[in-house]
C-alpha cells in the first residue's frame, strides 16, 4: 500500500498527543492510542472533495503507528447501514492507504491531519452513502490500537425529487430539581445553558425544529437565580422564532399507567400546569394538539388523547405493528386506537434517536446521524417523505455534535428541515394496497395471535410499571389537594406548592424515590390542614334555656382561609344555623352559635370544621354543655307538683284535726 500523500494527492497534518510514559510502558505504540473525528465534509457533490480532519492520541512511539485509510462500496440498505456503523458488513474495498504516523508532521492550526479525498478517485462517483474505515494500527504487529467508521455522502447537486423532511425535536430536560425534602437543585445547567446556546446561535435561527421543554425544567431555570439560568431561559425564549413548541406534562409520566389506573384527572392536571408554565415563562402557547410519544404508548392512552382533543401523535416506531414495506415507512399514517378512535399520527425513528449520545466521539455520532438520514433519502429519491427524530431526554449535548448536525443539515440538497405542522402539510398520508389510508395499531390492540414475543415482554413492562403505581394514594392525596384548594385564596401560593409537589411525584424520573415524593406530599398537607385550629374542648354553661356558645378559631397562615364550620348535639337546638361558611382573618377569629337547650343536665357538643369542597374533615373537637335552667315543662310539673303535695297536705291537716275532736277526752 502507498502512502495518502502519494496515492490520493492529499495534503496531511497530524497532530500526536504523546502519552505519559506509563501510558505506553510495554507497547512502542502505546496502549491508550485514539483517533477522532475532528470535522469531515457532510455533502459531496459533483466536482468536490471529501475533507477529514482526525486527531490522534495517546502514542508513545509515532514511528511504530500507521494511519489506514479505507472506502468501502456503497450501502445498499438501512439494516446494512446499521451494521456497519459498529464496523460489520462493510462491504467490499474501493480503495486503503496508509501512511506512518511519523510522516505526517506538522499539524493544522487546531492540531489535527487533514484527509483530502477525491470521490472519482476511490470509486465515489454515483449518489450515495459510503463507508470510510479509518484505522490506527501498529506498524510492528498488525494489531489494530483504534478505528472509526464515518461516511462519504456523495449526493447531486440538486436532490432529483422532493428532499427528505426531518421534523427534529429537541427535547430541553432535566431531573426534576424539587427534591422530596423541598430543596431544589438544577445539576444540569451546563447542559442546558450548551443546547440553549446553539439553538439561539445566530447561525442555526434559521432552522425549523419543534422544541419540546419539560415545564418543571423551564420553572427550575426561573427559579435558580444564577446568570447561567437566566441566560439560559433567555435563550430558550429567543430561539423560538419559527419553530414550534410542543406541549407536554410538567414532569414525563407514564401516561399508559395514569390513564389505565382511572387517573386521568391527574393527566389533566399535569397538562393544564405544563401549558401554563411553557407560556407564562416562554411567552408562547405550545401546540396542544400534537403529543410527542415515549416508550410504552398503548391504545387506552392514545384513545384519552383524541378525547382530550390531541388529533396527532408522535409514536415510538418500536410500539407500532411492523407493516411490510420494501423500504423505511416514513409518512404520516392513521392511528387506531381503542373503540375505533382514529387520529394522525408520524412514527419517531428509534435508530436516528441512538445517534444522540454522549459518550464516544461525538463529531462522528453526529455525521453518521447525517448518513443515516441520506440512506433515508436515497430509498427512495422520487417519494415525499419524512422523518421524525426525538433527542433522548437524558442527552448530554457537546457543542461539537451540535454544530457538526445544524451545520449537516443547514446545507443538505437532500434533507429539508421542518415542524410538525410543515411534516403534516408536506408529506401526504401513506396508503394501503386499496389506496386508502394506512391504518396503523399499537402492539395492544393486535388479536393475541398476532403478538409475538417483543410484544409480549413489552406487555410485562407495562404491567410491571402499572401495578407500581399506588392508585389508591395517589388519589386520596389529590382528593385532599383540591379540598385545600376551596379554602385558599385564588392567589395563593400554598396551593401552588402542593400541587406541584403532587405532580413532580408522579415523574418517571423520581419513581425510585416515588415513595418518599408521596410522603412529603401527605406532610405538605398535613401542615396546611394543621394550619387552622380549634379550641380544646371543655365545658360549657347554660344558665337559661337560650344563649350563645362561642368558638375562638385560629388560623396560623398569612392569608385568608374559608372553612365550614358545624356544630351538632341532640340535645341543643341552633335557632339560625348548626353550620355556618366563614373566611377566618390571620390569627383568631371569634364565632358565636345561637343555642337552645332542650333540657337541662350535661351532653356532648361536637364541633366540626372542614374545608368548603371535598368533605375535607380540618380539624374537631368536642365541648360538654351543662344546662342548669329549667325548661316550661320542667316548671310546669313542679309548680303542679307542689300544688297537689300542698293540696294533699291540707287535706290531710284537716282531716287529722276532725279526726281528734272525735276521739273522746280522757277523765280527769
Amino acid at each position: 500500500m502507498t502512502r495518502i500523500a502519494a496515492a490520493i494527492g492529499a495534503s496531511l497534518c497530524a497532530l500526536v498527543a504523546l502519552a505519559p510514559a506509563a501510558a505506553g510502558a510495554g507497547s512502542t505504540s502505546g496502549t491508550g492510542a485514539s483517533v477522532i473525528l475532528a470535522s469531515q465534509t457532510p455533502w459531496v457533490k459533483p466536482g468536490n472533495e471529501f475533507v477529514l480532519r482526525l486527531q490522534v492520541v495517546g502514542v508513545r512511539d509515532p514511528t511504530a503507528v500507521e494511519l489506514v485509510v479505507a472506502v468501502h462500496q456503497r450501502v445498499k440498505s438501512r439494516s446494512q447501514f446499521a451494521l456497519t456503523e459498529k464496523g460489520q458488513l462493510l462491504g467490499s474495498t474501493v480503495r486503503t492507504t496508509s501512511a506512518r504516523l511519523a510522516d505526517l508532521f506538522p499539524t493544522d492550526a487546531a492540531g489535527a491531519v487533514t484527509v483530502r479525498l477525491d470521490p472519482t478517485k476511490v470509486g465515489a462517483t454515483d449518489s450515495g452513502v459510503y463507508p470510510v474505515e479509518v484505522t490506527l494500527r501498529d506498524r510492528l504487529d498488525g494489531s489494530t490500537l483504534d478505528h472509526l467508521v464515518t461516511y462519504l455522502l456523495r449526493v447531486p447537486e440538486v436532490a432529483p425529487g422532493p428532499r427528505l423532511s426531518l421534523a427534529l425535536v429537541v427535547r430541553v430536560h432535566a431531573r426534576p430539581a424539587l427534591r422530596p425534602t423541598g430543596a431544589r437543585q438544577l445539576p444540569a445547567t451546563a447542559r442546558l445553558a450548551t443546547l440553549a446556546a446553539a439553538l439561539d446561535s445566530p447561525a442555526y435561527r434559521g432552522i425549523p425544529l419543534v422544541v419540546a421543554p419539560t415545564p418543571e425544567t423551564l420553572d427550575a431555570l426561573a427559579g435558580a437565580g444564577d446568570e447561567r439560568s437566566r441566560s439560559t431561559l433567555d435563550a430558550l425564549r429567543d430561539a423560538l422564532h419559527g419553530r414550534q413548541l410542543a406541549a407536554g406534562t410538567y414532569v414525563p409520566v407514564d401516561l399508559p399507567s395514569l390513564v389505565g389506573s382511572g387517573l386521568t384527572d391527574e393527566v389533566a392536571a399535569q397538562l393544564s400546569r405544563g401549558s401554563d408554565t411553557v407560556a407564562r415563562l416562554l411567552h408562547v402557547r405550545p401546540d396542544a394538539r400534537t403529543w410527542v410519544g415515549d416508550d410504552d404508548l398503548d391504545a387506552v392512552a392514545t384513545a384519552h388523547l383524541r378525547d382530550i382533543q390531541v388529533d396527532r401523535v408522535i409514536v415510538p416506531d418500536a410500539d407500532l405493528v411492523p407493516v411490510a414495506r420494501a423500504v423505511t415507512p416514513e409518512q404520516p399514517f392513521v392511528l387506531e386506537g381503542r373503540l375505533g378512535r382514529r387520529q394522525l399520527a408520524a412514527a419517531a425513528d428509534s435508530a436516528l434517536a441512538a445517534h444522540f449520545h454522549a459518550d464516544g466521539d461525538q463529531v462522528l455520532a453526529a455525521n453518521q446521524l447525517l448518513a443515516d438520514l441520506a440512506v433515508l433519502w436515497l430509498d427512495a429519491p422520487g417519494q415525499t417523505r419524512g422523518v421524525v427524530a426525538v433527542t433522548p431526554r437524558n442527552w448530554s449535548p457537546s457543542p461539537a455534535f451540535l454544530d457538526a448536525l445544524l451545520d449537516g443539515i443547514s446545507a443538505s440538497p437532500v434533507v429539508v428541515p421542518t415542524t410538525f405542522d410543515g411534516l403534516f402539510a408536506a408529506v401526504p398520508t401513506a396508503t394501503g394496497r386499496s389506496g386508502a389510508p394506512l391504518v396503523r395499531r399499537v402492539f395492544d390492540t393486535v388479536p393475541s395471535s398476532s403478538r409475538d414475543r417483543t410484544r409480549s415482554s413489552r406487555s410485562t413492562r407495562s404491567q410491571t410499571t402499572s401495578a407500581i403505581v399506588p392508585v389508591g394514594r395517589v388519589r386520596d392525596l389529590r382528593q385532599q389537594i383540591d379540598a385545600l384548594a376551596s379554602t385558599l385564596p385564588a392567589t395563593s401560593a400554598a396551593f401552588d406548592e402542593l400541587d406541584e409537589r403532587m405532580l413532580v411525584a408522579e415523574s418517571v424520573d423520581a419513581r425510585a424515590d416515588q415513595s418518599a415524593y408521596l410522603a412529603a406530599v401527605q406532610r405538605a398537607v398535613d401542615r396546611q390542614m394543621s394550619a387552622v385550629a380549634l379550641p380544646r374542648g371543655g365545658t360549657v354553661t347554660l344558665t337559661a334555656r337560650e344563649g350563645e356558645i362561642p368558638l375562638t378559631l385560629l388560623n396560623r397562615t398569612s392569608e385568608p382561609v374559608t372553612v365550614v364550620v358545624q356544630v351538632k348535639s341532640d340535645k341543643l337546638d341552633f335557632p339560625q344555623a348548626a353550620r355556618r361558611r366563614v373566611q377566618l382573618l390571620p390569627r383568631s377569629t371569634t364565632l358565636r352559635f345561637a343555642v337552645r337547650a332542650r333540657t337541662s343536665g350535661a351532653f356532648p357538643l361536637q364541633v366540626t370544621l372542614r374545608a368548603p369542597q371535598g368533605n375535607l374533615v380540618l380539624a374537631s373537637t368536642r365541648f360538654t354543655v351543662r344546662s342548669t335552667a329549667a325548661s316550661g315543662v320542667g316548671v310546669f310539673l313542679s309548680v303542679g307538683a307542689a300544688l297537689f303535695l300542698l293540696a294533699w297536705w291540707g287535706t290531710h291537716l284537716h282531716r287529722g284535726r276532725r279526726d281528734r275532736r272525735l276521739v273522746p277526752q280522757p277523765a280527769a
